[in-house]
């Protein structure tokens, strides 16, 4: 199936979600989960751009189509 519209918006909500948890908390404990998980500022910002431009098949008429096509 190409471009399975569950799919892609549970993954760009996944990661957005990710985020918006990451920075509720205090930034010593951002830090230490950041360092755990080796990641970056850099590769959050990558992943949260990245979550907005997934792309999920929308008709004309508005109606999210299941799968493209």
């Amino acid at each position: 199936i190409h471009n399975n519209a569950y799919t892609n918006y549970m993954a760009s909500w996944c990661i957005r979600s990710s985020i918006e948890m990451l920075l509720v908390l205090a930034e010593d404990q951002q830090h230490q989960i950041l360092r755990t998980l080796d990641l970056t500022r850099k590769d959050l910002n990558h992943w949260e751009e990245a979550s907005r431009k997934i792309y999920l098949p929308v008709q004309d008429d508005g109606i999210i189509e299941q799968f493209e096509g």
